[in-house]
């Protein structure tokens, strides 16, 4: 290899580092008791999952679009169902100053099995289980819309034949370059919410949810086992995700 090749590789390190160190710090609000817009209210579901607590921050100067968001959920502590649970939709709250509408974008959102890391000692994103359409979505005013997009899934077990809980993610999808205010709530937890901004996923309790977590949540109704009567191969295809 050439002084050349090897000034061309350092010149692409340096690049993709200060992309990574670029990521400004965000401005963190306190709010009081916002008036949340539903988007789109024909998603519903009897039971709710993941972060639905009270918003309590704004973040400002953070998103800027073409960005991934997850939260970490355990849906034994969440759904009264006795064998599974079927997500119909996703929410994520967010908000629109008067500088940034209109504005017309696409999003999709999905559900997926979280993964064990050892090394982190943390839940980390993992399998996807099932996907949305992407849906176009405007903002023609200002203020705190909770944006639901509906999914179709199959029904996802709450437990292992051990009774262990199933980890789980939902996950919303941001299309095209715009900017957004994020909300969340004041109970920060690490390794729940994360985010990937094009450089690999990141645990936001280390950037801003030191304050809060994001409000992401979904909706689910009970459903019946998909696989009544082959309970170990369903064990074992889970096996391979965590």
């Amino acid at each position: 290899m050439n002084r050349k090749s090897i000034s061309l590789i350092l010149m692409v390190c340096i690049l993709v580092a200060s992309v990574a160190l670029a990521r400004e710090a965000p401005e963190v609000t306190r709010i009081e008791t916002p008036v949340i817009q539903t988007l789109n209210p024909a998603v519903v579901g009897g039971q709710i999952v993941g972060n639905f607590n009270e918003p309590a921050y704004l973040i400002q100067g953070w998103f800027t679009g073409d960005e991934e968001y997850k939260y970490l959920f355990d849906p034994t502590l969440q759904v009264d169902c006795p064998d599974g649970f079927l997500l119909t939709g996703v929410h994520m709250v967010v908000n629109f100053d008067e500088t940034m509408v209109p504005v017309t974008f696409e999003a999709w959102v999905d559900l997926e099995d979280a993964m064990w890391d050892p090394d982190l000692d943390c839940w980390v994103p993992g399998i996807e289980d099932c996907r949305s359409d992407t849906y176009t979505v405007t903002i023609d005013t200002p203020g705190t819309y909770d944006i639901g997009l509906p999914i179709d899934c199959l029904c996802a077990y709450l437990t292992d034949p051990r009774g262990m809980p199933y980890m789980y993610m939902l996950s919303m999808h941001f299309i095209g370059r715009f900017p957004m205010n994020l909300i969340m709530d004041d109970t920060p937890t690490p390794c729940t919410a994360y985010c990937n901004w094009g450089l690999g996923w990141v645990d936001l309790y280390g950037d801003f949810s030191r304050y809060g977590n994001i409000l992401m949540y979904g909706d689910v109704v009970c459903c019946d086992d998909p696989l009544p009567f082959d309970v170990k191969t369903w064990s074992e295809i889970k096996s391979l995700y965590r």
